[in-house]
């Protein structure tokens, strides 16, 4: 059974893929900021026992990353695929481009581009250890500056 691990399980995309890859037959570790406010993941994980794990992983720090990669070596001890879903687009998303203060930018960067870099550096050696290691970066309209003229 191969084990994924979702960034940003909580709602959405990520909790949407969660619930299909365990349909399929996939181990889950569903990673969010805040774990305790996952109701509706922890009622997942309770239904399919032992084939969801609930881990707080905010993909802006390198401590909590570290400390999410020991939990998942000892609980799963191995890892198939990475799912890159969490980020974020400040304000509401359809503001003009014109209108938003830079801070903004900045912190859509670091969470969308350098969280995934930061995932994906923290949890390789683990990968690695697949038979057939993936990585999946997730995007969304949020992410397009495009219509946001």
């Amino acid at each position: 059974m191969e084990t994924v691990l979702i960034t940003g399980a909580n709602r959405g995309i990520g909790l949407a893929l969660a619930e299909a890859l365990l349909r399929e037959g996939y181990a889950v570790i569903a990673g969010c900021r805040h774990p305790e406010a996952a109701t509706h993941l922890k009622q997942l994980a309770a239904s399919r026992s032992g084939l969801v794990d609930v881990l707080l992983l905010d993909v802006n720090s390198d401590e909590l990353v570290s400390a999410a990669v020991e939990m998942v070596r000892k609980a799963r001890n191995r890892l198939d695929v990475i799912v890159n879903n969490a980020g974020l687009m400040p304000e509401e998303g359809n503001e003009s481009i014109s209108n938003l203060p830079l801070a903004h930018f900045r912190s859509a960067f670091e969470t969308n581009v350098v969280g995934c870099a930061r995932v994906i550096r923290a949890f390789l050696p683990l990968l690695r250890e697949s038979h057939r290691p993936g990585i999946l970066n997730v995007s969304s309209g949020l992410g397009s500056i495009t219509t946001r003229g």
